[in-house]
């Protein structure tokens, strides 16, 4: 009986952490080319995926990560004025392709 009760238990409180757990992760994804200022909002709190050529982000706070997709490819990336208080993930973008003026990067990885 007792190795019942202790196995319900155990059972019992996977199926609790489990239901509370967050996995309901959030991102913010730019797959058009184009220029996005954000100078009147808040820090972004979610991941920023970058996944086209010709995205150019300014004036931004992220308080996640940033990835630079693969799928720019050679494409021109460029962040002015952004923080990145999270790491920074290249795993594309073309030699000398991605460009970084006035910001703040804490880590940054490149593939």
């Amino acid at each position: 009986m007792k190795k019942y009760t202790l196995l319900m238990i155990l059972v019992l409180t996977l199926v609790f952490a489990t239901s509370c757990s967050d996995d309901t992760t959030t991102q913010l994804t730019f797959d058009e080319k184009g220029s996005y200022d954000y100078s009147d909002e808040e820090a972004v709190s979610e991941d920023v995926h970058i996944t086209a050529d010709g995205v150019v982000l300014s004036n931004m706070v992220i308080n996640s990560d940033l990835y630079i997709d693969e799928s720019v490819g050679d494409g021109h990336i460029e962040l002015i004025d952004v923080e990145v208080n999270g790491t920074v993930y290249v795993y594309g973008g073309g030699l000398e392709t991605v460009f970084i003026q006035d910001g703040m990067i804490l880590k940054l990885i490149g593939y």
